[in-house]
């Protein structure tokens, strides 16, 4: 198993979501919501930033390329980052997904001190036509 697989195994874990993926139920929107952003949280974790900035919809995402190299930067600071999102809900209408959640990061920053954060946000997304979900915006707080 890969690095990156067993972090999303681990975040899916963590979001409380067992074998069918998803915390008492079968709902196949909901499903895919989760496993999206638990994959998200695996590669942001990761460092793997190709793939993480590769699930935003680049023309819609509002602020991306500031977004990007704040993310980015952030990544470069620190090390040792955990986050865990767990979702409280989701609506899809007009074919959009309104994901509510809740996550905790932590990490050791710069100096060496453990930091642990907690928020809640909401997650916009969007089937592609290609396949696979696409990130429009992030309300509240974001994880990343």
């Amino acid at each position: 198993m890969t690095r990156a697989a067993a972090a999303v195994l681990a975040v899916l874990a963590l979001a409380g979501c067992g074998a069918a993926g998803l915390r008492g139920g079968g709902d196949p929107v909901a499903t895919d919501a989760r496993n999206a952003l638990a994959a998200m949280a695996a590669e942001y974790q990761g460092g793997q930033t190709e793939d993480f900035f590769g699930r935003f919809d680049h023309r819609d995402f509002p602020n991306y390329e500031a977004f990007r190299e704040k993310t980015n930067d952030f990544l470069l600071r620190n090390r040792q980052l955990t986050v865990d999102i767990i979702v409280d809900s989701v609506v899809q209408e007009d074919g959009k997904m309104a994901v509510q959640a809740h996550w905790n990061r932590s990490f050791v920053d710069e100096q060496g001190a453990r930091k642990l954060e907690e928020g809640r946000c909401e997650f916009v997304l969007r089937r592609r036509a290609s396949g696979g979900l696409a990130l429009l915006s992030i309300h509240g707080d974001s994880p990343f």
